[in-house]
């Protein structure tokens, strides 16, 4: 069968005549013809006519031709469905919704299908009959009741079957829906059998009787008794409803068809009967009445016609008329025609729209119409369609001036007027000469004349016209369009802010629409080469207005054009400094990410610039770069571009910024630690701020020195604190910037702020300042030019110092640098107040000062400037400063002195000082000779008793001698007090020379008591009793020395008492007997010492007295024992229950003879439990009291010394009960040893005071020292040097003191087992003492480990190894050493394989090469080091992504960096190769997998060059081979946007993915996308072939070659092959051989734009001449003409026109008229005539276009290639051409009509008389306006065709079809354009009428909106409308 697909539809019956010749005129008084709704044909060869059923129902057309099935909308305006099945169909019937249709086809199948849905398949049945010819006979709906549809199907054996299916509204339902599982509820069955030649009438189904007989047609006439029949013999006859009889009706005629038309009132039928013609082959139609049978009217068709079955007498009439085709014998086109019935007006207004006026003229004069209308006509086909408002007369005149002016020069005045509308209608109506002469010239006055306030929508018709001129004939002037397009649209930038851009956007883009257009119609290579460079500038701005328009309508940014022209970074900078910070997420996602893909750039170095400058230029950044930062992919430039904010960001920092620093220290990349010291300084750079300091910034040590000092120039209020922070910025910095601190201030005499700051420092820091001070100080004190008060600055910070250090150091650390400010401030008193300038430096002796500072001292004292007093307390001051003592002090100044009272002071001091026993004894040497020498007698003591009491003549009245004895004679006594048993026997001798001196004096002035006893024992007042009880005790002693009959002088009273007799002295006896009471009041008053002292002088008187009186010894005993033991105890008491003990009071109370103290001291120190100073002291006064009596003290000496003890160090580490309760070894080993305190001196110290061997204790105390040390966690440095000397020197120390150094060492080994695993100073001590005291000791291993553990600082946690190590040794230890956070064990297991247990964690990237120092010494391999640092980072996840789509930014540069560092120690290339295939399948698809690929690659290729081959080697490089290439190929594709599945599955086939990108899509759709963006795919090819070493130029070659040889049948000629422009994606690829040819010549094309193309040039250029050599014949056969065609078009779109004639010799033109020569060949070649050029030049060109024309009239290409020789050789011959458009118009060439139609005016039109040239306008209009009416791109096109059409007053009857079509699809704006198209006033007036109801605003607004797409008359159609009424 035939393929019968071929399906024209939509037919405007006003082209009746053109398209299908003249009208068919039904005979009769009325006026009936036909028109053709439709025609279908077929392209392939008819062996037979076909099998046409068809049925015309509720305004639907149903046709089935053979096995296709088609369904017509009304007057067959649409398709609605077009089917085919794999049989013939025999019948088919439809139901009566016309929703369902069912096939019964010729090979038994029943179908049901849906119309709505394209005729999807509801059911299906099978009827197993088989039979020649047709096998059903009918089928018939009956109307569905109960929701089911019903069909009865017969076949001609008799066969009847019902089909039903239930519930059709359901199944509707499902199919509207589309659902996939349709659930159809239907049956079939057979219903009855009977015979062929019976008649069945008893099976009827409502109305419709079922036949099976020799009855060809049947009808059942619903108001009549019978059933009409044709019979075989072509008789109508009857059949009676109840006898079944047969009667014959009408046979005046043989009918080979009839149809019967019922109306809907059962009355009135009609017969439509088909006839045979008795003269000729052909057939009448005729119209009867039914019962009358009278013939309404008659049509002569042709033999091939079919009746078309209808349901309703309100149908039109359709008859399907077939046509042979020439040269056929069977039909090949079926014409769907309608009877219509029409009126005179009607066909003579159809005459005119023909342009047949004369015709026309006649036919009104016959049916007497107006003449008026076919005169207006006239002069309308005369001038343009905007003057139809005018009457005749004045179109006629407008006519005469028109056609004599010059056309060009009338389209500029338009322009100069401002009637943009008038120039571009008249420039659509330039003939093809005029527009000939249009030049560069003429468009640029064009442009410049166009007015500046034009709005866009006004130009946009002049635009379209002038570039398409261009496009066609002035390539070079393409570029003067779109620069003023570019200023149009700058312009409309200004003038129209708030519509911008989306006016600009409008009208660019409907140019671009028709540029593209355009250019895949019209434009040719050569042509195309000259103005690609103009239109990819214009498409640059259009999709650069669509992304402003994008940033302005979604995120408020507004950017002019030029702005957004400019260099990509430059528009980066400015849209991100314009986007808002809430927007910047989806900103960067949705715009920036595909604007930097786009233009190739590098967004993470941009970002970062503009970060960096947004900083220097704008104050609100910290929003915009804290949203920013995050986007940077590239860790190290993100990195950076933090430090680069961090450092330029005010503060204190916002949160933002916290924020910032916060992530960029958690990150794991070398620039952190920068990031937190810059957090570290944001508190200093807050003090820049504060101070306004300028020009930091670095912050290193230079700018921090700077800092400070413009910190203490400034000097605000809080400046310590602030100084403080600065320091804290770098600690190494701390000491130098601290003395420069203090040395600010102490040259600027701030002392005051400079002993504040010291508060501040820490012991070390102070120490530094210490030792600066100290070197500042010495050089101003011994600089003659600078000493100033600036010393005196330096000296009070010193004290400050020295007392902090005081604080802070022991005292032996203390005392260095002690020692050494005392040295330098005692220089400065001396040469400041003393004048010694003999000091000359600081080493200088001071002692030797000493005779030339007491001269100096006596000095001032003899000039009166000082007293005595001070001159004592100077020589004290001396002392200290010189270091000589005080007392040498005072021997000088009494020896250079001979004042006595000079004497007494320093005496008095002497005594003050408490000085030593022999210092005092000298002293008191010096008094008594120095009294000796000032007197004229002796002081010794006189034995005789008459000198006892001394003459008044021998008084001695100086007060100053008596002063002095006195004081020798307390210095006698605190001497002896403090005499050592070595020195008893002197001290007592002096003694008594001062006591017999003093009291055998004979003095008369008054003595002053100078009682060394404290105040609390010394009365200051008497009370009133005991001053009467003293009187009477005076004259008792009065009379007592009456009675002694001689004088004596009481020193007390100084009263002289005269002897008296014996009775006196009885008198006086009993007296004494009242002196107990006196003496126990005085007690009661608290006088309990002056009691003691007058009971002594009553005791001495009366040893006096004994020698001359009769005094019983009982009365001396009474007084000396009983009163002197009662006083004594009382004071005694007094003073041990008194706060502070008096020794010297109470230890003279000790020596007394009546007094006994044993049993004092015991009850005393029971006393005293807890009060330890009274303790020590009853404890001392026990020591003393036993020592004199030469008894054993150790009791008490061991009690004082506890005591000592105690307050000396004990009481801060031993409780009090233990100090008295435990043995003093028990004291040391519980807790002295265990006190931090403790040092060896004081160790020693207490093993002698308690006679404690110390040998016993000094290995104790070693492993205490070495056990106990522990390090201060938290500072910067753990352990500072300061204290692992300190460690050393203790221990040295220690050692040092030890008889057995064996011991130590034993004791130190011992040690090394206890002390904890973390701490290394402890062991390395350990070390050096070993090293220092055990010689054979060598631990030079253990030495090196340790020491590399200290300087490492620990990453990781502790492990399970050695967390068990560590409980093992420590089992009582509840948790590890705190030291574990910071650092490493020291285990023995370090030098085992259990090391990497231990320090596996800590091996990464950073730290590898750290432990390459420790390798030797653990052992290790540096392979495995590096492999545990890469497989570390591996296992950490680090190079995994969330995001599983491929990268092709590098995010772990730095870490990458490292890793190929690492990998580059390992010495065994297969372990690097395994360790970095590993890393490779751990990190995240993208470039830095690649990076890691490429470096396995590199290692395994350095491996298997470095070994013999073997198969296992070859095997893993194999795999590194394969994982490298395939991801640097898949990298490739993503990076040129191409990582698409179709083509990540070739990624391990190169040669084949190489092919299929170049059969990508993108290579075909460049021009029809507006997308400026497309693949490259040759440079991805480049960088593949590179890749995989692939021979590309031998590989492209092949391709080229299969794009250039595919076979053909036919090749396009005018189509556009874009250069450089790519589609991105293609949803439907076009098939058929001629898009398939012009696709594999894009791609030929594009393949020869690669790699060097002069190699292509010179290929395609020989290939296209046929000039091929032995190497090119290698490659390529003879070259058919097909395939020089596509050579040639290749190589002129690859070649620069200008270069064309130097490279080949021919110009561009030339070249051209060559390709275009080879085109029509290869065509002619195909159609048979096997030309050469030169044959084609020298061939009759016009017999041969005759030739093909005749014999291949119906061959699109032969028709092409007819017009493309007529006008390649300039043979512009009409009745040639007016065949070339018949052809053209009845094969639809649309697009050749388009092409040619406005180039043949002047050659094939001859107005009033009907040609192809009409035909071909209204094929072309009809065309695009009918085609798909909804389709808005159809009727703009059909508009602007119809603007350019000349003959549009021939086009009115079309288009007011064409009006009432679009009136009835309610497109009311589109009806409303056409009547300023429409020249007569009546088809005006009409569509006006129409569109009355529907005038609105809104329809105002969208006739006017039709203007931006280049529709001229907007206006006036809105004009129009709104004036009518």
């Amino acid at each position: 069968m035939a393929s019968w697909s071929q399906v024209e539809y939509g037919l405007d019956s006003a082209n009746e005549t053109i398209n299908f010749g003249t009208r068919t005129l039904a005979e009769g008084d009325a006026l009936y013809e036909t028109t053709t709704l439709a025609v279908v044909s077929t392209d392939s060869k008819v062996t037979k006519n076909p099998s046409v059923k068809s049925l015309n129902q509720s305004g639907q057309l149903f046709l089935a031709i053979d096995n296709t099935f088609r369904v017509f909308s009304k007057n067959c305006m649409h398709l609605d469905l077009f089917t085919s099945v794999d049989s013939q169909i025999d019948s088919f019937e439809v139901s009566t919704d016309n929703n369902l249709v069912v096939l019964c086809l010729n090979d038994g199948n029943v179908h049901c299908l849906y119309i709505p849905t394209g005729g999807r398949l509801v059911c299906s049945a099978f009827v197993p009959d088989t039979i020649i010819g047709n096998l059903f006979s009918s089928v018939r709906s009956i109307k569905a009741n109960n929701d089911t549809s019903t069909f009865i199907i017969c076949t001609t054996k008799g066969k009847i079957y019902r089909l039903e299916i239930e519930h059709v509204n359901e199944v509707y339902m499902q199919l509207n829906n589309n659902e996939e599982n349709l659930n159809a509820n239907y049956s079939f069955e057979l219903v009855e059998t009977v015979s062929n030649n019976s008649l069945i009438s008893n099976i009827k189904y409502q109305h419709n009787t079922v036949y099976i007989s020799h009855i060809y047609k049947r009808y059942f006439a619903e108001n009549g008794s019978c059933i009409i029949a044709l019979d075989s013999n072509g008789s109508m006859i009857g059949i009676c409803k109840v006898t079944n009889d047969l009667f014959d009706i009408w046979n005046e005629d043989v009918l080979q068809d009839f149809i019967l038309l019922q109306s809907l009132n059962m009355s009135n039928h009609r017969l439509l009967v088909l006839t045979p013609c008795e003269t000729d082959d052909c057939l009448y139609i005729k119209l009867l009445s039914y019962p009358e049978f009278e013939t309404i009217y008659q049509l002569k068709v042709s033999e091939n016609t079919f009746l078309v079955q209808s349901t309703s007498d309100e149908d039109e009439v359709i008859f399907i008329e077939g046509f042979c085709g020439h040269e056929y014998e069977f039909i090949t086109e079926l014409r769907l025609k309608q009877i219509t019935e029409s009126i005179p007006q009607v066909k003579l207004d159809r005459m005119l729209r023909r342009k047949s006026f004369d015709e026309a003229e006649k036919f009104a004069r016959v049916f007497g119409l107006s003449i008026q209308p076919v005169y207006k006509a006239r002069a309308e086909e005369l001038l343009p369609c905007d003057n139809m408002s005018l009457n005749s007369a004045e179109l006629i005149e407008r006519w005469a001036i028109f056609s004599r002016a010059d056309q060009l020069e009338e389209m500029l005045n338009y322009l100069r007027n401002g009637r943009i509308n008038k120039c571009s209608l008249m420039f659509n109506r330039l003939d093809y000469n005029t527009k000939k002469e249009i030049d560069i010239d003429i468009i640029t006055s064009m442009l410049k004349l166009v007015p500046y306030q034009a709005s866009l929508k006004d130009l946009l018709p002049l635009v379209r016209n002038i570039l398409a001129h261009c496009i066609e004939s002035l390539p070079d002037s393409m570029s003067v369009v779109i620069d003023w397009l570019y200023k149009c649209m700058l312009r409309c930038e200004i003038t129209k802010e708030h519509q911008w851009p989306e006016c600009a956007i409008e009208f660019s883009t409907h140019i671009l629409i028709f540029l593209q257009k355009y250019e895949t119609q019209y434009l040719v290579f050569q042509k195309h080469c000259l103005i690609s460079e103009s239109l990819e500038k214009f498409r640059n701005v259009i999709h650069a207005l669509g992304e402003l328009l994008v940033l302005k309508q979604d995120y408020g940014i507004k950017i002019s054009l030029n702005e957004y022209l400019q260099e990509p970074d430059i528009v980066m900078h400015l849209l991100l400094l314009k986007v808002k910070v809430d927007q910047i997420p989806e900103f960067i996602n949705h715009v920036i990410l595909k604007y930097v893909q786009n233009n190739k750039l590098d967004f993470d170095k941009i970002v970062a610039e503009f970060i960096r400058v947004i900083i220097e230029t704008q104050k609100w950044w910290e929003e915009v770069v804290a949203g920013l930062i995050p986007f940077i992919y590239a860790n190290t430039i993100r990195m950076k571009t933090v430090l680069v904010v961090l450092k330029n960001a005010d503060v204190p920092w916002s949160n933002t910024i916290c924020q910032l620093a916060q992530n960029g220290m958690n990150e794991e990349h070398p620039l952190s630690g920068e990031i937190k010291k810059l957090e570290e300084n944001t508190a200093v750079k807050l003090l820049v701020k504060k101070y306004s300091i300028q020009g930091v910034t670095d912050f290193d040590n230079e700018d921090l020195v700077f800092i400070i000092r413009r910190m203490l120039l400034v000097s605000k209020m809080e400046l310590f604190e602030d100084l403080e922070i600065v320091m804290l910025c770098n600690p190494q910095l701390r000491e130098e910037c601290t003395v420069l601190c203090l040395y600010h201030f102490i040259k600027n005499g701030r002392i005051e702020e400079a002993l504040k700051y010291l508060k501040y420092l820490d012991q070390y820091v102070l120490i530094h300042c210490c030792k600066a001070v100290l070197l500042s100080a010495e050089y101003f004190l011994f600089c003659k030019n600078q000493f100033s008060e600036l010393i005196t600055h330096h000296i009070e910070v010193l004290n400050s110092i020295e007392r902090r250090l005081q604080d802070l150091l022991s005292p032996s650390e203390f005392l260095v640098y002690q020692k050494a400010i005392h040295n330098l401030k005692s220089i400065f008193v001396l040469k400041t107040k003393y004048d010694c300038t003999e000091i000359s430096h600081i080493a200088y002796d001071l002692t030797s000062l000493l005779p030339a500072l007491v001269k100096h001292i006596l000095s001032e004292i003899q000039q009166s400037k000082i007293s005595w007093a001070e001159g004592t307390y100077q020589c004290e001051k001396l002392s200290y400063l010189t270091g000589v003592t005080k007392e040498q002090y005072l021997y000088e100044l009494v020896q250079q002195s001979d004042n006595l009272t000079g004497l007494v002071h320093a005496a008095k001091a002497m005594l003050l000082y408490d000085s030593s026993c022999l210092d005092m004894c000298s002293m008191a040497i010096i008094i008594m000779k120095r009294l000796n020498n000032t007197e004229s007698n002796s002081l010794s003591p006189r034995i005789g008793k008459t000198e006892f009491l001394r003459t008044d003549e021998r008084i001695i009245k100086n007060t100053a001698v008596i002063e002095l004895l006195q004081l020798a004679n307390v210095l006698a006594v605190q001497a002896y007090v403090k005499a050592n048993q070595l020195e008893k026997q002197s001290a007592c001798e002096i003694l008594h020379w001062c006591n017999s001196c003093f009291w055998l004096r004979n003095e008369t002035a008054d003595i002053p008591v100078g009682w060394r006893f404290t105040p609390l024992f010394h009365p200051e007042t008497i009370c009133f009793h005991s001053e009467r009880t003293l009187g009477i005790m005076k004259e008792l002693f009065e009379t007592f020395l009456q009675c002694a009959g001689t004088r004596i002088i009481l020193p007390k009273y100084n009263t002289v008492i005269k002897s008296t007799n014996n009775s006196e002295i009885q008198q006086i006896l009993q007296s004494i007997d009242t002196l107990p009471e006196k003496i126990h009041h005085l007690q009661i008053e608290g006088y309990d010492l002056t009691a003691l002292q007058l009971i002594t002088y009553f005791k001495m008187m009366l040893s006096i007295m004994s020698a001359n009186s009769n005094i019983s010894i009982d009365v001396k005993q009474k007084i000396g024992i009983n009163l002197v033991t009662r006083c004594i105890s009382s004071l005694l008491h007094k003073i041990f229950i008194s706060k502070i003990i008096d020794q010297p009071l109470a230890f003279s109370l000790f020596m007394t003879r009546e007094f006994h103290p044993l049993k004092w001291i015991p009850s005393a120190l029971k006393m005293y439990k807890t009060d330890v100073k009274k303790i020590n002291a009853v404890a001392t006064l026990g020591c003393l009291y036993m020592n004199l009596r030469g008894e054993q003290y150790g009791a008490y000496l061991n009690l004082k010394n506890r005591c000592d003890w105690w307050n000396k160090f004990l009481h801060c580490c031993v409780p009090y009960n233990d100090l008295f309760q435990l043995n003093p070894d028990e004291i040391v080993k519980k807790y002295l040893l265990k006190s931090n305190k403790l040092n060896m001196k004081i160790l020693n110290e207490f093993c002698s005071n308690f006679s404690l061997n110390l040998q016993t204790f000094l290995p104790l105390y070693l492993r205490s020292i070495l056990l106990k040390w522990q390090p201060k966690i938290g500072l910067e440095t753990l352990v500072t040097p300061e204290a692992e000397i300190e460690l050393f020197l203790t221990c040295k120390e220690v050692i040092s003191y030890m008889d057995n150094i064996a011991t130590a060492v034993i004791e130190l080994n011992t040690a090394w087992e206890q002390i904890s695993y973390y701490q290394y100073e402890v062991y390395l001590c350990i070390l050096d003492l070993l090293k220092d005291f055990d010689k054979k000791c060598t631990n030079s291993d253990k030495r090196h480990l340790i020491m590399f553990l200290k300087s490492y600082k620990r990453i990781g946690k502790p492990q399970q190894k050695e967390r068990e190590e560590w409980q093992t040794k420590f089992p009582f230890s509840q948790k590890m050493d705190p030291l574990s956070k910071y650092r490493l064990p020291y285990l023995s297991a370090m030098f085992t394989k259990d090391v990497w247990e231990i320090i596996r964690p800590e091996i990464n990237l950073h730290t590898y090469e750290r432990w390459f120092e420790a390798s030797s010494m653990l052992q290790l391999d540096k392979d495995d080091i590096c492999t545990y640092a890469i497989k570390g980072t591996i296992h950490s996840g680090v190079l995994k992504s969330d995001d599983t789509k491929w990268s092709i930014r590098s995010k772990h540069d730095s870490l990458l960096a490292n890793m190929e560092k690492c990998v580059s120690q390992i010495n065994k290339l297969n372990v690097a190769t395994a360790v970095l295939y590993q890393a490779v399948y751990s990190v995240s698809g993208g470039v830095d997998q690649v990076t890691i690929a490429e470096m396995c690659w590199k290692k395994a290729n350095e491996w298997k060059m470095s070994v013999s081959n073997s198969d296992s080697i070859i095997e893993v490089w194999t795999k590194v081979k394969r994982k490298y290439f395939t991801c640097q190929s898949t990298h490739l594709l993503y990076m040129h946007n191409l990582g698409i599945d179709k083509y990540l599955t070739l990624v391990g086939q190169t040669e084949q993915l190489i092919k299929a990108l170049y059969f990508d899509e993108s290579i075909i759709e460049r021009t029809s996308n507006l997308s400026l963006h497309y693949p490259d795919i040759n440079q991805t090819v480049d960088e593949l072939a590179e890749l995989h070493s692939i021979d590309i130029i031998k590989l492209r070659t092949a391709l080229v070659m299969e794009c250039l040889q595919e076979s053909s049948e036919d090749i396009h000629f005018d189509y556009t092959m874009q250069q450089t422009e790519f589609a991105r994606t293609l949803d439907q690829v076009p098939t058929g051989t001629e898009n398939t040819n012009q696709d594999n010549l894009k791609r030929a094309i594009y393949i020869c734009q690669s790699a060097d193309q002069e190699i292509w040039k010179d290929l395609l250029f020989n290939i296209s001449f046929s000039r091929l050599d032995d190497t090119m014949t290698m490659i390529i056969t003879a070259p058919n003409l097909l395939m020089r065609v596509k050579a040639l078009h290749c190589f002129l779109a690859i070649s620069a026109p200008e270069d064309l004639k130097e490279s080949t010799g021919q110009t561009a033109t030339e070249l051209s008229l060559y390709l275009e020569k080879l085109q029509i060949l290869s065509i002619l070649e195909v159609l048979g005539y096997a030309l050469t050029v030169e044959e084609l030049d020298y061939y009759n060109k016009t017999d041969l276009m005759w030739k093909i024309l005749q014999t291949q009239s119906l061959d699109e290409r032969a028709i092409r290639a007819v017009a493309k020789l007529s006008a390649l050789y300039d043979i512009w011959i009409p009745s040639i051409w007016n065949k070339i458009l018949l052809g053209f118009v009845h094969l639809l060439m649309i697009r050749e009509l388009e092409e040619w139609l406005p180039k043949l005016h002047k050659c094939c039109y001859t107005p009033g008389i009907d040609c192809s040239y009409v035909s071909g306008w209204q094929c072309l209009v009809t065309n695009y306006f009918l085609k798909l009416p909804s389709d808005q791109d159809n009727y703009i096109q059909g508009f602007l065709i119809l603007q350019s059409c000349p003959i549009i007053s021939k086009l009115d009857k079309c288009l007011l079809h064409i009006f009432y079509s679009y009136l009835n699809n309610e497109q009311y704006d589109v009806c409303a354009m056409f009547i300023p198209y429409v020249p007569q006033e009546c088809f005006k007036e009409e569509m006006i009428k129409a569109l009355q109801p529907y005038k609105t605003k809104q329809l105002y607004e969208k006739i006017q909106d039709l203007s931006v797409y280049g529709i001229i008359n907007t206006e006036y159609a809105v004009g129009i409308l709104s004036n009518s009424t």
